[in-house]
């Protein structure tokens, strides 16, 4: 669809989460990934989310005290970080505020694998001979297009 100054109008309502693989397979039950997913959603670039928990109960179809539930096995896990806010208000009393929940991306203490570095030593043949190369080397993981141009190659021979 386009405007008269050609600007598109059309916007995507495709709307996702991302929850970690090792949280999918932690000892949490489903409403706990479940609430990370939303949670997820409402974060920002820095992983930080700020709904009410009356928010997130109304979202999950469930009430506070099951989100509360939640949210705790969410840090047993160490998925999620809770800080509390607070302000005074202008009389002096202080005003609880809605909670920030940081989202772990990674689990804490677990690295990824890391690739051994480059060739230091001069005891083996030379990298220039191309069929050494080939078999020492992984092949990269195609990218969609790349893989869309070798099925319409492949089906033109």
């Amino acid at each position: 669809m386009r405007t008269e100054q050609g600007k598109s109008t059309l916007k995507s309502q495709v709307r996702f989460a991302m929850v970690p693989e090792w949280l999918i397979y932690a000892d949490v039950s489903h409403g706990a990934v479940r609430l990370y997913a939303v949670l997820d959603r409402h974060a920002n670039r820095e992983n930080v989310a700020w709904p009410s928990r009356a928010t997130l109960g109304r979202l999950m179809g469930c009430s506070t005290d099951t989100v509360d539930r939640y949210i705790t096995e969410l840090r047993d896990v160490k998925a999620l970080t809770v800080r509390r806010r607070s302000q005074y208000s202008k009389n002096g009393k202080i005003e609880h505020r809605t909670n920030l929940y940081e989202l772990k991306q990674i689990r804490r203490g677990v690295a990824a694998p890391m690739r051994p570095g480059g060739r230091t030593d001069a005891e083996r043949g030379s990298r220039t001979n191309a069929e050494q190369n080939e078999r020492d080397i992984e092949p990269e993981p195609l990218t969609l297009k790349e893989s869309a141009k070798r099925a319409r190659q492949a089906r033109v021979r």
